[in-house]
Parts: structure tokens; sequence; C-alpha cells
């Protein structure tokens, strides 16, 4: 059964690329189950809620089979 994947926050933010052009991005602080918090950056036009959630659940998978090694 998988764990639940817990959103704590989501929060716009300003950074800047390698040549000093700003870039927007979305910050998604979550928890694995009572792991966490972990942290998924993505550029601002290309987030969407359910490319987040995929994203997300793989991590959550990944950390599943670690902890199994």
């Amino acid at each position: 059964m998988p764990e639940n994947v817990t959103i704590v926050r989501v929060s716009e933010e300003t950074n800047f690329d390698d040549n000093g052009k700003p870039v927007a991005q979305v910050r998604v602080a979550f928890k694995v189950g009572q792991d966490g918090p972990f942290y998924k950056v993505y550029d601002r036009g290309a987030f969407s809620s359910d490319h987040a959630r995929r994203d997300l659940d793989e991590f959550a998978r990944e950390l599943r089979t670690l902890r199994g090694l």
C-alpha cells in the first residue's frame, strides 16, 4: 500500500538563471509518510498540479525502494 504524500506548502518565487535573467518558479514542500519535508522546484510556465502529483508519487515510490535496500 503506498504511503501518503502530503503537500506541506506551495509557494511562488523568483530565482535567476546563469545569465542573471529572472525565472518564475513554484516550490512544493511535501512529506512522504513521516519523512520530509522534501522540496521540488518547477518552472512556473511548465507547472501543473497533475504533473507535480505524478512527480511526487514517483518520488515516494523511489523512497520506498531505497528503504528496502
